[in-house]
């Protein structure tokens, strides 16, 4: 619970960290915090998050998303909102009453 926390609200260091480390466990508990963290303005971080969902869904290509955004610098909302999406879309199909972050 703490590592959710920490991935949406910490400092650099503890979102890496925290994405890091519930991207590890298959815990579908921890996927809301993932999804969130895709919209991180630090691509390393959203990148990782990319990638903890890929192997919890065991979706090797998960949905596309790039490593790098167009920009170099960090991801628009228009280019991670539609990634959330669909995995916001698969969540609720595996877990449909499944509780996502605002």
């Amino acid at each position: 619970m703490r590592l959710r926390r920490m991935a949406i609200n910490g400092s650099y260091e503890a979102r890496k960290l925290a994405v890091e480390t519930i991207s590890t466990v298959r815990d579908l508990d921890s996927v809301p915090a993932l999804i969130f963290a895709l919209s991180d303005p630090d691509p390393r971080i959203a990148r990782a998050a990319r990638d903890g969902l890929r192997f919890m869904s065991r979706k090797v290509n998960g949905f596309g998303m790039p490593s790098k955004p167009k920009n170099g610098k960090k991801f628009t909302i228009a280019e991670y909102e539609p990634f959330q999406t669909k995995w916001t879309d698969w969540f609720l199909a595996v877990r449909p009453d499944g509780e996502l972050i605002q």
